[in-house]
């Protein structure tokens, strides 16, 4: 095989633009949590993010992870029973629609050396037109940007973009997230398929 002194090109994590269409109406008064419920994705910051800001936080999660952080979490929601709802997962139209009207949705992972490698609930509400408040944590920082949501360390920061999360343009997250369609990552699969099987190689 000959060499290359460069790497493969990065190929992101695709989405359905089709179902995750659009919305820009107005949005209703809550903030949204949609992942696993694991001590790596850091739902508790979602959760102070809602009671420093008396805002409804709605999560949605499988019912993974450890005894004494289910514990910990649902004594956070017997504490603010107004303000904090913990579900179990959801799909289909629901769940778009949910994406669709929420304030903003909150990925606060990257607990204990947690790195997040794809992010899809990330892209599916950019798709949505509803911006993201996140960690600048693995792929994050590669989707986030000043025009379609926040990237914060702290939950004090996450207060801030909160107050400021009214000035993301529905239509800028949308866009920001085009290129992330299904159609268009099979298509750059397959050139690096083809790449690959006409001899080239990387990182040799």
């Amino acid at each position: 095989f000959p060499s290359h002194d460069k790497e493969a090109e990065v190929i992101y994590q695709p989405i359905s633009l089709t179902e995750c269409f659009p919305y820009y109406g107005k949005r209703d008064n809550y903030i949204l949590y949609m992942g696993q419920r694991i001590h790596y994705k850091r739902l508790e910051w979602a959760m102070e993010l809602a009671i420093r800001t008396n805002t409804p936080l709605k999560t949605y999660s499988p019912g993974w992870g450890e005894e004494e952080y289910h514990a910990m979490l649902y004594a956070m929601r017997d504490a603010h029973p107004d303000l904090i709802e913990i579900n179990g997962d959801i799909g289909g139209d629901e769940k778009i629609y949910t994406i669709q009207h929420a304030k903003a949705v909150v990925h606060p992972v990257g607990a204990n050396g947690w790195v997040e490698a794809g992010g899809i609930i990330v892209l599916e509400s950019l798709a949505c037109g509803t911006p993201v408040i996140a960690t600048p944590n693995g792929c994050l920082p590669e989707y986030i940007t000043s025009n379609n949501g926040f990237l914060c360390g702290s939950v004090d920061e996450m207060v801030v973009a909160l107050s400021q999360v009214r000035t993301i343009h529905p239509e800028d997250c949308r866009n920001s997230v085009l290129s992330f369609d299904y159609k268009i990552k099979a298509l750059q699969w397959q050139r690096l398929c083809e790449r690959v099987a006409n001899g080239e190689r990387w990182n040799v």
